[in-house]
């Protein structure tokens, strides 16, 4: 198991910001816009697209741009992406 001492910063929007993450964001080759049910949340979409709800970081990783937008709230979205197998 990777520890949290070993892990190095690395900068992300072109040096805008600096995080520390265990593993790289996920960058689907191409996606699929869709209308978003707040109620169902990210996990019902993986399950339903994806075929599981443990790729939910992939939803995440996808809409990571609009989540923030919205400062996490994800009944302020509107459409999201779905990566696309």
């Amino acid at each position: 198991m990777i520890q949290w001492l070993e892990v190095e910063e690395q900068e992300y929007f072109n040096g805008k910001y600096k995080a520390k993450l265990y593993r790289k964001f996920y960058i689907p080759a191409s996606t699929l816009k869709i209308e978003f049910k707040p109620e169902y949340g990210l996990d019902r979409y993986a399950l339903d697209h994806l075929g599981s709800e443990l790729f939910n970081y992939k939803m995440i990783d996808t809409n990571k741009v609009q989540i923030a937008e919205c400062l996490g709230d994800l009944d302020r979205i509107k459409k999201i992406e779905v990566p696309v197998e």
